[in-house]
């Protein structure tokens, strides 16, 4: 079976180099098929992302994250997303919903799993976010989206380092 993953890291100014522990633990028990790097700067640090296509070797067994093993943060941050999920009027929610539904649909046909599209936190922020853009010009709205999907990739370089 195949699996995808994304790592990102940020150099270490102190060594000058990229912790890739956590890489070459996963990679430990499986076959690469394919890697695609990206370099880029991120609050004037230099980053590194992989994305992974693998597969486990033969004879190796897959561990499941065990749901017992959840995160004190990982608890709060999803509390904080049910929290904000629930202030949403109609409009607001029925437009995340179809951003949630076309993301499933575009991931079902590329292959990939729907967060490496947009995480669940990113829709909302742009359901939230697309329902000012009405009251804003052309050139605003298109700023706000900007910010909106700004915030979301730093929320996500937040999480995996």
């Amino acid at each position: 079976m195949r699996e995808i993953r994304v790592f990102s890291v940020m150099l270490d100014p102190g060594t000058g180099l990229f912790d890739d522990e956590p890489l070459r633990e996963y990679m430990a028990d499986r076959e690469l098929l394919r890697a695609e790097p990206k370099f880029f700067v991120y609050e004037g640090r230099p980053c590194w992302t992989v994305f992974l296509e693998t597969r486990l070797m033969r004879g190796a067994v897959r561990v499941e994250r065990s749901e017992g093993k959840v995160s004190r943060r990982e608890k709060e941050d999803r509390a904080a997303f049910e929290r904000l999920l629930k202030e949403m009027d109609e409009v607001q929610r029925g437009r995340y919903d179809r951003l949630v539904a076309w993301r499933r649909e575009a991931a079902h046909r590329e292959g990939i799993p729907p967060y490496v599209l947009f995480t669940n936190s990113c829709a909302l922020e742009l359901a939230r976010a697309a329902s000012l853009c009405g009251h804003l010009s052309h050139a605003n709205a298109r700023a706000l989206r900007c910010d909106v999907i700004e915030r979301c990739r730093r929320s996500q370089m937040r999480r995996t380092t």
